[in-house]
């Protein structure tokens, strides 16, 4: 394991700024927000090796996505990061898909 820098980012840090940004977003109204979030924390998720909830969350934004509920901007974002962690967890059946 490589050792993490003094001040690198961690999960509990980016998952406490996704959690602020989810909270803004319900404020705001904006569900384009709310699903970035969600894969930010779908994300933080895969990354503490819970990959079952991790994938779950991820599903949840992606399904979103290609249902044509999220506006073209936000689509591409939640198509690419979902792509990006699918593939460093090794699921290729949920990146094909």
């Amino acid at each position: 394991m490589v050792p993490r820098p003094a001040g690198a980012p961690t999960t509990a840090g980016a998952a406490q700024k996704a959690s602020e940004v989810a909270a803004i977003a319900r404020r705001c109204g904006s569900t384009d927000l709310l699903a970035m979030s969600t894969v930010v924390q779908s994300g933080v998720l895969l990354a503490e090796g819970r990959v079952a909830v991790g994938s779950a969350r991820l599903d949840d934004a992606v399904c979103a996505a290609t249902a044509g509920e999220r506006y073209a901007f936000f689509t591409g974002w939640i198509y690419c990061l979902g792509l990006q962690a699918c593939m460093t967890c090794a699921d290729l059946l949920r990146a094909a898909e």
